[in-house]
């Protein structure tokens, strides 16, 4: 199977690429073994196949690496340990005995055929169907003004807004649905921060002074005051058209 890399074309190498530690007696597959993930790029091959051994940052920062790279953005990428990204960026976890999975993926990669492949929405909908079980997924990020970030697409798109205008797009499209609600989140309408403190004031005098009391509604003319106001002599009356309350209705 060939992969093309802008002008040029370049076989996708069938032997399986592994990168960082590896003990050969453990997996019995045969693997183009690298250090690091800078000496792969620097040989400036194509795998379909890449297994990742490394310290958790390290294996994350080799996992944005791998997927900013065409050549490698739609590769079977698997990992021994979890890291922080690799549930969004990863394929799961490496198993020995993966052919069938292997065959699964060479078959439905042989599949895509979508014209545009430069377009940002086309790569995110041929990643997501050339692995099925793969799921967008937002990662925290409290300390970033949108909270949130979805690493794949903004690895795509370069920027959380952008990557929050395409999600819309796509949704809007019904190209993709929502699966589960994770939180919601409230954003400055100038600045987009979901930074904020909300702070409830009083809509006349805006002092953050106020508390909870009883207030009575006078059906006669509309008056709305506290129960304290409506107290005449005993009962209740309007303090506005001192008519007497018979029904009660409470704000």
């Amino acid at each position: 199977m060939s992969i093309t890399r802008a002008d040029i074309s370049v076989e996708a190498q069938a032997i399986p690429c592994w990168i960082g530690f590896r003990n050969s007696e453990s997996y019995s597959t045969d693997f183009e073994v690298f250090n690091d993930v800078s000496d792969f790029l620097a040989a400036g091959l194509d795998y379909e196949v890449i297994c990742l051994n490394l310290p958790a940052e390290a294996q994350d920062q080799a996992l944005i690496q791998l997927r900013c790279q065409p050549s490698s953005f739609m590769a079977m990428i698997k990992v021994i340990t979890p890291s922080p990204l690799s549930e969004y960026l990863a394929n799961g976890l490496f198993q020995p005995d993966f052919k069938q999975e292997l065959e699964n993926y060479w078959q439905r990669k042989s599949l895509i055929k979508l014209p545009g492949q430069d377009d940002v929405s086309y790569r995110l909908l041929s990643f997501m169907w050339l692995f099925p079980e793969y799921r967008l997924q937002p990662v925290a990020t409290p300390e970033k003004p949108h909270l949130y970030e979805y690493p794949l697409l903004q690895l795509l798109t370069g920027s959380a807004k952008a990557s929050q205008l395409l999600l819309d797009k796509l949704l809007n499209r019904h190209w993709l649905a929502p699966t589960k609600l994770k939180d919601r989140v409230r954003l400055c309408s100038k600045c987009h921060s979901g930074h904020l403190n909300y702070i409830d004031l009083c809509p006349q005098c805006r002092s953050i002074e106020i508390d909870m009391q009883t207030s009575l509604h006078c059906f006669n003319c509309g008056h709305v005051d506290s129960q304290q106001a409506f107290s005449r002599s005993g009962g209740l009356s309007c303090p506005n058209c001192l008519q007497r309350l018979r029904h009660i209705g409470v704000d």
